[in-house]
């Protein structure tokens, strides 16, 4: 559930440097060599990343993983069977690195990129990190019909032809298999979903962020490509540009008072009822009902389109003990005096973990959001759902938009639907068990 929760868009690498190889290989397959340069806070952190490709009839697929680790790190021994780490030669010159893989026969030789040239050390690239190079070159997003799908996409959005040039899975940041098809003059952000409900979740998430871009025009959003929507089959893609990303553990305060800004400028943008009566959406994989109540209160609101219903769906996978259903259900009748004061409706992300914004130049990009007329302590309090909330992010907030006092009061009080969605989807691993204890503290606290 953390990976529909946890989503990202984005590329991998900051300021990467393509650099050329000639390769020496079998016939049916090849290696490139791709040296990624990230730079932050004047310190230089070099990668070497292999892409891996099978010559087929349908074409050819490619991947890209990282093999080596960061400046500093002396490579290893030739014949050593572990994994080869770049060696920097301290200053721009030229210079040469050789990499054999044993187990493939693959040599990879002369790597450069004009005058400057990174040394990579001698040494063996590991069989289970080659291993893993050829799972990734059978990526769903690297498929024929998908592939040829996302050029054709991206041609008509630019008005030329565009060509996808080297592939960067982000599985590990995303519900759907994801990943950034690289090229000029933009990359493409792409999703597969499988089967209608994949569709309609793609759908939503255009709907969502194409309200936010109508109501608010303040605040960023990826720039969809075509109509954001593209059918593979009885499959979907959601193609969005790329983003040119600062990643989360890189951020710098200026990053995380855009976010802070960025929720400001939602919340500031206002409605006479509470939900969506235009369009339904998703909160991670599970359907979120944004019928307005007839009462329009927030408390009723709450309670009959956000709590009552993941309380349901979370009993049905079993995942939930009886006590705590129980106690979810009585905290329901208590939500009038819990509260606080009635808010006035406003644009919510309905999803503000800090992964659902993306840090670009200049400001934060709002991502994976599931938009409706809300309370705006909801996005306060899912901001610190996964990791803490940095000073930077409350206070850029607070300059811009009033924060009531009871707010640190009614955090968890917010958090106890996506606890029970947490738990109705990852409710069987570690990782959802762990929220069955934040419902119970926080069912106990408001007792």
């Amino acid at each position: 559930m953390r990976r529909g929760l946890e989503r990202g868009l984005g590329h991998a690498y900051d300021g990467n440097a393509e650099l050329g190889v000639d390769v020496s290989a079998k016939t049916r397959s090849a290696i490139w060599v791709q040296v990624n340069v990230a730079v932050h806070d004047d310190q230089a952190a070099l990668y070497l990343v292999a892409q891996c490709a099978e010559h087929r009839p349908d074409g050819r697929q490619f991947a890209q993983t990282e093999l080596a680790g960061p400046v500093g790190r002396v490579g290893l021994n030739p014949g050593d069977d572990q994994r080869a780490l770049l060696q920097h030669g301290g200053k721009r010159r030229v210079g040469r690195g050789y990499h054999c893989c044993p187990s493939t026969g693959i040599n990879v030789m002369n790597i450069h990129s004009g005058a400057d040239v990174l040394p990579v050390a001698s040494g063996d690239l590991h069989r289970s990190t080659m291993d893993h190079v050829r799972g990734l070159a059978s990526h769903p997003l690297l498929g024929r019909r998908v592939r040829r799908e996302i050029e054709r996409a991206a041609s008509a959005h630019l008005g030329r032809q565009w060509t996808s040039r080297g592939f960067t899975s982000l599985d590990d940041r995303a519900a759907h298999p994801a990943g950034i098809h690289r090229g000029r003059p933009f990359s493409v952000f792409a999703k597969l979903g499988s089967g209608p409900e994949g569709r309609a979740q793609f759908l939503a998430e255009m709907r969502g962020l194409g309200l936010i871009r109508k109501r608010c025009t303040d605040v960023g959003t990826p720039v969809p490509i075509g109509s954001g929507v593209a059918d593979v089959g009885t499959d979907s893609l959601l193609l969005a540009e790329a983003l040119p990303e600062r990643p989360a553990e890189r951020r710098s305060s200026e990053d995380y008072h855009a976010i802070g800004r960025a929720l400001a400028a939602l919340h500031g943008v206002h409605d006479d009822q509470f939900g969506l009566p235009a369009f339904d959406g998703y909160f991670g994989p599970l359907p979120q009902d944004n019928r307005p109540v007839a009462s329009n209160t927030w408390a009723d609101f709450y309670a009959e389109r956000r709590v009552l219903p993941l309380l349901r769906v979370a009993v049905d996978s079993g995942h939930l003990p009886a006590d705590l259903a129980g106690g979810a259900d009585g905290l329901i009748r208590r939500l009038p005096a819990l509260c606080g004061p009635p808010p006035r409706p406003s644009l919510i992300h309905g999803d503000a973990q800090q992964n659902n914004f993306v840090s670009t130049p200049g400001r934060a990009v709002v991502i994976d959001a599931c938009p409706y007329f809300g309370h705006p302590e909801i996005d306060l309090a899912l901001l610190g759902y996964f990791r803490p909330v940095p000073v930077a992010v409350l206070k850029a907030y607070r300059e811009i938009k009033t924060v009531d006092q009871g707010f640190s009061d009614r955090i968890e009080l917010w958090r106890i639907f996506a606890y029970l969605a947490v738990i109705a989807v990852d409710g069987a691993n570690p990782f959802g068990r762990q929220f069955v204890s934040r419902l119970a503290g926080a069912l106990t606290r408001y007792s």
